[in-house]
């Protein structure tokens, strides 16, 4: 119902420009961090969040930074962006430690899936989308929780283009 509301209206949402803000905070997030390239750390965890089809986190280890890389991107931890936490796991002599990486803002994690989604799909240059597309109707039939924000943001993208 939102969509076909907001479809023929030559003004932008004001719920959409947050994707226009999204895109403007990674980018001065990499200016103030020259020492870790943001860009990459964002569509990494994306990528995973993706190929894994787990949205909530990932483990930090399998961004596979060098010793230097993980102590930039600790760093960038304070600035609300990500959040780390580590997770005591088994038992006995099977007892570990995990850490993993959230994103703070579920929109914000939506934005970067849905964009991650639709890069892969440029890259390949499909003009029907079908990575994006099919990611959306897992999401759906799983319901999983970012399904309403990379909707939005896929919205937002193909109106756009």
């Amino acid at each position: 119902m939102f969509f076909e509301v907001n479809s023929n209206r030559a003004h932008e949402n004001l719920e959409f420009q947050n994707a226009e803000i999204y895109k403007q905070y990674v980018k001065n997030l990499a200016a103030e961090h020259p020492g870790i390239d943001v860009n990459h750390i964002i569509t990494l965890i994306s990528a995973i969040m993706i190929d894994e089809e787990f949205y909530d986190k990932i483990e930090i280890s399998k961004l596979n930074l060098s010793d230097s890389d993980r102590d930039s991107l600790y760093g960038l931890l304070d600035n609300n962006l990500l959040i780390n936490k580590t997770i005591k796991l088994g038992h006995g002599i099977s007892e570990r430690s995990v850490e993993y990486l959230y994103f703070i803002f579920d929109e914000f994690r939506d934005f970067c899936i849905a964009r991650e989604l639709l890069i892969r799909d440029e890259k390949n240059n499909d003009s029907q989308y079908s990575c994006f597309f099919s990611s959306v109707t897992k999401m759906m039939s799983n319901k999983q929780s970012p399904l309403e924000g990379i909707l939005k943001y896929g919205y937002y993208h193909f109106k756009k283009a």
